[in-house]
């Protein structure tokens, strides 16, 4: 339609520059403002979502710390008992019983003082090859050895090839001289796998944030990549994509090593499983685990936030495209105004009534329709409102049935309709829309997914292979519908429907283009909504965070004044929410801690740096009772258009902790005093416990059975007048005692008990409250250790715990009580065994210090050197020996140059054989000198001297010699006699004849005779070599030596002199022996010859018979006897004996010691041969006077 503006009057220029400068300028300031409050928002957006990583941080920093504290209290309660202390066997029991108390995978290791595993928990599979190892050169074991505290390492790759961090705690015991003395330390290994999924891996930000942690040598404790773990920080992201600069991330990296705490970006080129350049937002904290600094990091994508903040830029700019277009439209309505009231109004109306005529009416009301669904969008807050308003325009305007908003469930996997708007009354809308299955309905799902819009106009025409959706719509009596898909951010959301009920209907392009734009529209609302909500719900979280924090969280001002504060801050402090932001530091904290804090804040204002920040300090605080308790503060500054305008700090309450470590370092020192002396021990544990726990007194009292009495061993406190002996009976301790429960016995108020007219001393102090622990003495309750309050007391559970625990520690000493005297009495009974035990022994035994000094020596000694030992002990061996004791032996010089050799050489194993010669007491002896030097134990560095006495060897040796000797004459002897024998029968047999043919009267007679007599003293000596060489033929009957003798004696009185007195001693109950009686005739005779020969001057001889047994011992020492019962012939004589060098040859044929012509020297031959051939045993035992 063609409109003339011939009529109407332009507006004058002036008045339409004016309009459109003014319409620029508006639209320029809403953009200018609008860019400015994107960026505030960006910045404030990402300052809290860095803010909510470092308390993420902090607290994953902190369960990290408490895990690494928790381990550490356990070894040092190991390191406190005696067993692990002295590497006893009962070591490896207590490791194992405290072990379950450990994380999973812990490995628990005893190291000796030498850095050496003594026992392994657990000790089964590959941790037994541990056992025996040296870890002396471990960084842990040095670092806790030189510093006596806990040590911790570095990543270490363990026998397995796991990545294993090591904790190290000291372990002293008391020496004999009262000292703590190193002796090694107790060691926990963990897994750093294994922590990074309990601890660090459960802490996740946003979708795809993670958390990691540096120790202070840059290497990875913890990653989400466990390929990280173990490796360089530096390195390993270098080796990952070389690509990439990582300026910002190291500078990041070496602020977290040196123990900073902070946030910041940097840039990647992966995260999870996506991978190129990302850039993320980062927070760190340090933590300490024993004697390193670790660091805490958070990070997480930017895109994340940036992802709200583009929604968020989103809506602004379609806010802004409206007010914008608002500006426009009405500086245009402006003109327009001006220009059609410039002509008549006549003419106006005219032309405004023939522009309405060529106008479609419909198309009118649908652009009414639009423009108030957008004023609604604009005004409404409520999106309800927003969408039940848009669907009753739209029902009213388009004339349909129903209209109906659908909405698809987060998986996918169903729809609900959430409004609906019907035409009239007489309409009802479609029932059962809600948890609808998106696989019923694939046809129309996969149109609204391709933003495609369903126009149906009779639901008979739908495809065939949407019979799903075709058979739905008939039972709900839908004739036409068309439906328009809904996206938010790139994906359905859901789509608005449209039926018709009563008729078929054909929509309209122009109907379903402007259902598009309220489509589009829409879903820019629910975009703008869902940002704002997931803003605000990130904001809830962040305050919810900060309002729930464990930890104190404040700020102050520049002057000290605070301005915010936790529920945490005045819950611990006692005051109102709104009392707390009226007060300043110098309220709270000390006038020292005010000054100092406000001192270093100036000089951070002045030199624009953080002197303040991530270091901890402790400070105490002022409750508003007047109480106070120590907290541990972490502080940074606030900034604010880059100037500081005040502190945040992050406090924790440390007052239990305090008190924990106080008791805690009093119970070590407690334990560290312990000594030798138990009763000591006793008292020193009593005394610790009353510092401990308080209260009136503290004390032990003891149970003395054998006195009948209730004693006090130790007490803390003692009040004046206090009976430390008195009768048991009615004193509660007592009862502790005779109940001999397990548990300990608590008492709050003594009103109303027995023992407020029973037990003297609660009468006589005014006792209130009681706790009384059972102490043990094997298995059975001997005493009470008992805390004893002036007022009414509720004793707590670290208390009780406390009390047991002493309780426990008076039991061991108890034990320890009762096994000194057992070992006292075993030690003097051993001591007094092994002493006569080595007193005995036939070897002698010296024992020197490492400086040479004798420290003990045994009885052989003195009996060797012929000295009394009392005078030597404590004497320098090498200037005894230098001075006296070489001189008895037979080669001095050699001894001593020997002895000195072995002193000199700390190696040195010399054995020689040396001679001890006789001379007055001292007999000859035959020693085999040995030295071993002592390399452990107290007298390490000395030596064990060794004298072997082999006299007795030698002796034997010398009679198997002289046996072999008699041996060979005789079988010599015997073969000489035998051929002499025979010449000798020659002889004699001639001689006989010839005597046979001479008359006595004839002169040769004579001779012949003397010739006879010579062969038979020859034949005699014959017999006599054949009774030496056993060649003789004896006949061998039972026979009474007995009868023998007295039938011999009486025959030997009449050869022996008048001057020798001749006895018999004959036992009655002699066996009978197996001989040749002639043969013993003769050794008797020949023996008792001898005899009367060696007193030539008189004496006395004496014949013995016995019964005796030799044993195994005996026939040792005389080499030929056989064990068993024997009868003994002796014969003695009390002449001038016999020496050394005569008896070696005494039974050697023709040995004698008589002039020449009054002996042969065959009759001992003679008696050794008849006795050897019988099987019987002769020895000589004789010394010259």
């Amino acid at each position: 339609m063609e409109v003339s503006f011939s009529k109407g009057k332009y507006p004058p220029i002036w008045l339409r520059v004016v309009v459109l400068v003014g319409l620029f300028v508006s639209i320029g300031i809403v953009i200018f403002f609008g860019n400015q409050l994107h960026r505030e928002l960006e910045q404030l957006a990402i300052q809290q979502f860095n803010q909510q990583q470092l308390i993420l941080a902090r607290s994953a920093a902190t369960s990290i710390e408490d895990f690494v504290q928790n381990l550490e209290d356990k070894l040092r309660l190991l390191a406190m008992q005696s067993a692990v202390q002295r590497i006893t066997p009962d070591c490896l029991k207590l490791m194992q019983k405290v072990f379950p108390t450990f994380p999973q995978e812990t490995l628990l290791k005893r190291l000796d003082r030498d850095g050496v595993v003594r026992y392994v928990c657990p000790s089964t599979g590959w941790r037994k090859k541990l056992i025996g190892r040296n870890n002396s050169t471990q960084s842990y074991f040095q670092k806790a050895k030189m510093t006596g505290q806990a040590a911790v390492s570095r990543v270490t790759i363990d026998e397995q090839g796991k990545k294993t961090i090591y904790l190290a705690v000291p372990v002293y015991y008391q020496n004999n001289r009262g000292v703590q003395e190193f002796n090694g330390v107790i060691v926990a290994s963990f897994d750093l796998k294994k922590l990074n999924k309990l601890y660090v891996a459960p802490f996740v930000t946003g979708k795809t944030g993670y958390a990691w942690m540096l120790d202070e040598d840059s290497i990875f404790v913890a990653h989400r990549e466990e390929e990280f773990i173990g490796r360089n920080a530096f390195k390993i992201r270098r080796q990952k994509d070389p690509n990439l600069s990582y300026e910002k991330i190291n500078h990041i990296q070496h602020l977290m090593i040196t123990g900073k705490e902070g946030t910041g970006r940097y840039m990647t080129g992966w995260s999870r499983e996506r991978k190129g350049k990302i850039e993320k937002l980062i927070a760190y904290t340090p933590l300490h685990v024993g004697n390193r600094t670790w660091s805490m990091a958070v990070c997480t994508p930017i895109d994340e936030v940036e992802h709200i903040l583009r929604v968020a830029r989103r809506r602004e700019l379609l806010s802004l495209g409206g007010i914008v277009l608002i500006l426009i439209s009405g500086g245009a309505f402006f003109l327009f105004i001006a220009y059609r009231w410039t002509s008549t109004l006549e003419h106006e109306v005219a032309r405004q009534t023939a522009q309405m005529k060529g106008k479609s009416e419909y198309q009118l009301q649908l652009e009414k329709c639009l423009t108030k669904i957008s004023a609604n969008l604009l005004r409404f807050e409520n999106i309800d409102k927003i969408i039940n308003t848009t669907l009753q325009l739209l029902c009213k305007t388009l004339g349909t049935s129903c209209a109906y908003l659908f909405e698809i469930s987060d998986d996918g996997n169903t729809i609900d309709n959430t409004h609906f708007c019907v035409k009239g009354k007489t309409v009802s809308p479609v029932k059962n829309l809600h948890r609808l299955k998106v696989e019923n309905f694939p046809y129309w799902m996969k149109k609204l997914t391709n933003n495609e819009v369903i126009d149906i106009a009779d639901i008979e025409n739908i495809p065939r292979f949407a019979y799903a959706e075709k058979n739905f719509f008939q039972q709900q009596g839908i004739h036409s519908i068309l439906a328009v898909p809904i996206h938010v951010s790139g994906k359905l959301y859901g789509f608005m429907s449209f039926t018709e009920m009563e008729r078929k209907r054909s929509w309209k392009p122009m109907e379903i283009v402007a259902l598009r734009t309220v489509a589009g529209s829409v879903s820019r609302v629910i975009e703008r909504m869902q940002a704002e909500e997931a803003l605000r719900k990130s904001k809830a979280k962040y305050m919810d965070l900060y309002e729930n924090a464990n930890d104190i969280i404040f700020t102050f001002d520049l002057e000290g004044r605070f301005t915010s504060a936790n529920r945490a801050a005045y819950t611990a402090l006692g005051y109102e929410k709104e009392e707390v932001c009226e007060k300043s530091l110098s309220d709270i904290f000390s006038p020292e801690t005010c000054s100092f804090a406000l001192e270093m804040l100036q000089k951070a204002v002045e030199l624009r740096s953080d002197l303040l920040e991530f270091q901890p300090w402790e400070f105490e605080a002022i409750k508003k009772d007047g109480s106070k308790l120590i907290v541990e503060v972490r502080t940074r500054l606030l900034w604010e258009n880059d100037q500081i305008v005040g502190v945040q700090g992050i406090a924790r309450d440390i007052t239990a902790r305090k008190k924990a470590e106080e008791r805690l370092k009093k119970l070590n020192e407690c334990f560290l005093k312990l000594g030798t002396d138990s009763l000591k021990n006793i008292e020193t544990i009593v005394y610790t416990a009353g510092e401990i726990l308080g209260g009136a007194c503290m004390l032990y009292n003891r149970l003395e059975s054998d006195r009948g009495l209730l004693c006090t061993w130790a007490i803390w406190h003692r009040p004046e007048g206090y009976n430390p002996e008195d009768k048991p009976e009615g004193h509660i301790c007592y009862d502790v005692i005779v109940e001999g429960g397990e548990k300990p016995i608590l008492i709050e108020n003594f009103a109303g008990t027995k023992y407020e007219k029973t037990d003297p001393n609660v009468i006589k102090y005014n006792l209130k409250s009681y706790l009384g622990i059972p102490v043990k003495l094997g298995g059975k309750v001997v005493g009470s250790f008992c805390l004893c309050d002036i007022k009414e007391r509720k004793f707590t559970k670290d208390e009780i715990e406390i009390a047991s625990m002493l309780g426990k520690a008076i039991s061991i000493e108890e034990e320890r009580l009762k096994a000194a005297a057992a070992l006292k009495e075993s030690q003097e009974r051993y001591s007094s065994l092994v002493n006569d035990a080595i007193d005995s022994l036939s070897s002698g035994i010296i024992i020197l210090d490492k400086d040479f000094k004798i420290v003990w020596m045994n009885k052989a000694i003195e009996e060797f050197w012929g000295i009394e030992r009392e005078h030597f002990i404590g004497s320098d061996k090498r200037k005894i020996v230098t001075e006296k004791i070489k001189y008895i032996f037979e080669n001095p010089d050699h001894f001593e140059s020997i002895v000195f050799k072995t002193y000199e050489d700390e190696t040195c194993f010399e054995s020689f054989q040396c001679h001890v010669l006789p001379e007055g007491t001292r007999r000859e002896r035959f020693l085999i000198y040995r030295s071993v030097p002592i390399n452990t134990g107290a007298l390490k560095g000395g030596r064990v001297v060794h004298y072997y006495d082999i006299t007795e060897q030698k002796q034997l040796e010398a009679q198997l010699h002289q046996a072999q000797k008699m041996e060979a004459i005789g079988t010599l002897a015997g073969g000489i006699a035998h051929d002499f024998n025979n010449i000798l029968t020659g002889i004699m047999g001639y001689v006989q004849l010839a005597l046979m043919d001479f008359s006595p009267q004839h002169p040769l007679y004579d001779d012949l005779k003397c010739i006879e007599r010579e062969a038979d003293r020859g034949a005699t000596l014959v017999r006599q070599l054949m009774a030496f060489s056993r060649r003789q033929v004896l006949q061998i009957q039972r026979l009474d030596l007995n009868s023998i003798v007295q039938d011999l004696t009486k025959l030997m009185r009449r050869i022996v002199h008048e001057n020798i007195f001749l006895k018999t001693v004959l036992a009655e109950d002699l066996a009978a022996v197996k001989a040749d009686r002639t043969a013993l005739e003769q050794i008797l005779m020949n023996l008792c010859s001898n005899a009367r020969d060696a007193m030539p001057e008189g004496g006395e001889l004496l014949i013995e018979t016995q019964n005796v047994t030799l044993d195994d011992g005996y026939c040792k020492t005389h080499p030929g006897a056989k064990a068993g019962k024997y009868v003994m012939l002796a014969v003695s004589d009390t002449g001038v004996g016999i020496g050394k060098e005569i008896q070696d040859h005494l039974f050697e044929p023709f040995f004698t010691t008589k002039e020449v012509g009054k002996g042969t020297g065959l009759g001992l031959a003679m008696v050794y041969g008849l006795v050897k051939q019988q099987e019987g045993l002769i020895y000589v035992y004789s010394e010259p006077k």
